[in-house]
């Protein structure tokens, strides 16, 4: 187990990635990035500074696994039209109780 920063650079074959909430952002990273990532929303450029660097951590944390990626988010952050875009685009939604 690491953090993004101790990633940089590297590849993994797996790799979890735990929502997370930056405190000056005053937002949950993949709350923020789904909408995206799904074709929902179109990009970024309306976030703050704070906000950008938490996506490009995001970003990092995404790109190192070459066969599996988790992504883990409290389903109330994860609105049902991001659910449906990102089954669309192929992604496979679990729910853990």
């Amino acid at each position: 187990m690491g953090t993004v920063a101790g990633m940089k650079g590297e590849t993994h074959v797996a790799s979890l990635v735990l929502e997370s909430y930056g405190g000056r952002s005053r937002r949950f990273d993949i709350e923020t990035a789904l909408p995206v990532i799904s074709g929902i929303e179109s990009g970024f450029k309306k976030l703050s500074k704070l906000q950008q660097e938490q996506m490009r951590n995001l970003y990092v944390a995404m790109s190192r696994p070459t066969k599996l990626l988790c992504l883990a988010a409290n389903e109330e952050r994860v609105p049902q039209p991001v659910i449906d875009a990102l089954e669309a685009k192929g992604w496979i939604i679990e729910r853990v109780t």
